[in-house]
């Protein structure tokens, strides 16, 4: 019978190396801020991958920025159109990051939205006022 060999000593991977690890981060994050480079100059190929990639987390975050009762999936199609088609600015990967600048559209769009819905009903409360409604008071009825 032939002795069970003894298994190597254990080594850790190459791959679990922290430097390696974050050369290979760095190195995914610099294609992913390629990928929304060529999206913020109208590429709609990378802003479909940018869509399959990160539509689920795109949507968690839209959904805590949107108030009761707006649409989570407007807004993350308005911020996919707008960085198609450029209203949501360029993106200068030596400026910062893809995510974070991705970041900061979503929730520009998100306080836009805001905006005008504040803006909406402001002028919903007023439209009624001087044009013969309830709140006009007649003074001539002596």
């Amino acid at each position: 019978m032939k002795p069970i060999p003894t298994p190597p000593p254990f080594s850790p991977s190459p791959c679990s190396s922290r430097p390696a690890h974050r050369e290979h981060d760095d190195s995914l994050l610099d294609e992913f801020d390629d990928l929304v480079v060529h999206a913020s100059c109208g590429d709609e190929r990378a802003v479909d991958a940018i869509a399959i990639a990160l539509g689920p987390s795109l949507y968690r975050a839209a959904r805590e920025l949107v108030e009761p009762g707006d649409s989570a999936a407007e807004l993350l199609g308005e911020f996919l159109h707008a960085v198609l088609d450029g209203s949501a600015g360029r993106f200068h990967p030596k400026r910062e990051r893809a995510l974070r600048w991705m970041e900061r559209v979503l929730v520009r769009l998100a306080r836009r939205r805001r905006r005008g819905r504040r803006a909406r009903r402001i002028e919903a409360r007023f439209s009624g006022i001087g044009e013969g409604g309830d709140d006009e008071r007649d003074v001539d009825e002596d």
